[in-house]
């Protein structure tokens, strides 16, 4: 797909998003740029509860809640790009959609949510799998008319949720697509988030870029991102190159330089990992 077409889909997707949960009352909280502002628990931004986490702690979630865009970083893949095998199935920049609703408004919400994927996302009962256990038969109640329901598949852990706040975890359910092939290929979650024995919300999203490739059928969310129009298709190595050139562009752009320091050693190790895709695919690391 062309740069063009791969920007309208975003902002279509972005837009519809906002606008159908907005019509609900869901008030847009601003993303968190990449090096967060005030999490020191966090080296980059890493999903949509960041910007949200100090009202989370302090009971402040408005109703029925806060849904927001945000750019998200995770460097998970920089130690194994180079491994012989290795094809990321996920991007480390990315971006996420997401809501975090109110305790008292689940049941609406869980209906505002199954409108979304279902009617505005298009994704039809035959293809959208929830991913679920019976100790989360709470959350899929309701959507048996909306997708198809896979039970304790996983380990129980595939369940569980962690967010680094002090007694804060989370049980959910991921979303899924069933593919031409016959395999599923996640997109998403909606998770349960407790504090001690309190349910204090519920979580809601969504990689933009996974959704896309999910619903248009993609090999892979690189298939529905930007860097991977700008990227040229080399056999094997395309997401790794894609991935690697996405990173230095987050980091450099954050202001972060080589040297020593938790962040400026992640982009030392990116700038490394490049300069061995380089070699490894003649493409210059000028043009990287």
């Amino acid at each position: 797909m062309t740069i063009d077409s791969i920007v309208r889909l975003h902002e279509t997707m972005c837009s519809s998003f906002r606008d159908h949960f907005g019509s609900f009352g869901f008030i847009h909280v601003s993303p968190e740029p990449i090096l967060p502002a005030d999490d020191t628990s966090l080296l980059f931004t890493n999903a949509t509860i960041v910007p949200i986490k100090r009202a989370i702690i302090s009971g402040a979630v408005p109703e029925p809640g806060f849904m927001i865009q945000q750019p998200c970083l995770r460097v998970q893949n920089l130690e194994i790009l180079l491994r012989d095998g290795f094809v990321p199935e996920y991007m480390s920049y990315f971006k996420m959609l997401g809501l975090f609703i109110h305790a008292e408004h689940f049941t609406d919400a869980c209906e505002w949510v199954r409108h979304y994927l279902t009617q505005t996302v298009d994704l039809k009962k035959d293809t959208l799998l929830v991913r679920s256990s019976v100790t989360c038969a709470h959350l899929h109640c309701g959507w048996e008319n909306a997708a198809q329901i896979e039970l304790d598949a996983y380990p129980a852990s595939y369940y569980c949720w962690k967010y680094g706040l002090a007694e804060v975890s989370g049980v959910g359910l991921t979303f899924a697509v069933t593919q031409e092939d016959g395999t599923s290929q996640d997109f998403g979650n909606l998770v349960e988030v407790r504090k001690g024995a309190s349910v204090i919300g519920f979580e809601f999203g969504f990689g933009l870029e996974t959704i896309l490739a999910r619903r248009l059928h993609f090999d892979s969310p690189f298939d529905a991102s930007v860097i991977g129009a700008l990227v040229p298709y080399i056999m094997f190595d395309w997401r790794t190159l894609c991935d690697i050139t996405a990173l230095l562009c987050v980091l450099y752009r954050a202001g972060i330089s080589p040297g020593k320091g938790r962040a400026r050693f992640v982009l030392k190790r990116a700038l490394d990992v490049a300069v061995q895709m380089a070699l490894r695919t003649n493409v210059g690391i000028e043009q990287i």
